[in-house]
This record gives structure tokens, sequence and C-alpha cells, in this order.
């Protein structure tokens, strides 16, 4: 099995509180189930918890659930691939940059 990505890597905010200028998540219309995801920076913290997001459909303008003040921050967006239920199959972690430009 696999699962292509479709997102930004480097996810710019113009602050903590605004939503992102580039960041977005699509789930390709090559994948076969629907997805949720969670953005845990490095030290584990939890900043950011999508909604489903079915086969062919993309989040952009993402705002996190976390204010975060200025600087550079590295993250892990983890998929959770789901069934028709919306319980987990399976899931797969890319690794990402938030960075907060003021």
């Amino acid at each position: 099995a696999y699962y292509m990505t479709s997102m930004t890597i480097d996810w710019n905010f113009n602050d903590g509180s605004s939503a992102s200028s580039n960041a977005y998540v699509e789930n390709a219309v090559e994948n076969k189930r629907t997805v949720y995801f969670d953005v845990h920076l490095e030290t584990g913290e939890l900043v950011y918890s999508s909604p489903y997001l079915p086969v062919g459909e993309t989040i952009a303008g993402i705002q996190l659930d976390k204010v975060l003040e200025k600087g550079d921050y590295p993250a892990v967006i983890t998929y959770h691939l789901v069934d028709d239920d919306h319980q987990e199959i399976t899931s797969v972690s890319v690794a990402i940059t938030i960075h907060i430009l003021n």
C-alpha cells in the first residue's frame, strides 16, 4: 500500500495567531482513503488537528490551534488514514518546518 502526499513542507505565518500564507495539504485523488492529520512540534506538543479530508480535497489557509512566538519550529505532520467508519487503519508522518515571521 502507499499514500501520496501533496503539501507544502515550509509553512509560513505572518504571526502566531494568523492563518498561513502558503500551508496546504491535499488528499490526492490517487489515494483511496479519507485522512485527518495532526501537527506536533519536535517537542511533542500538538499545535494543529485537521478535520477529515476526503480524497481529492484540500485544506489551505491553515491556522494553528496554538499561538506560537516568532521563530522557526521543526515539526511533524502525521496523516491518519481511516476506513468508512472513521477508524484509523494506518498512519504516515512527514517532517515540516513552521515559520512564524513576526
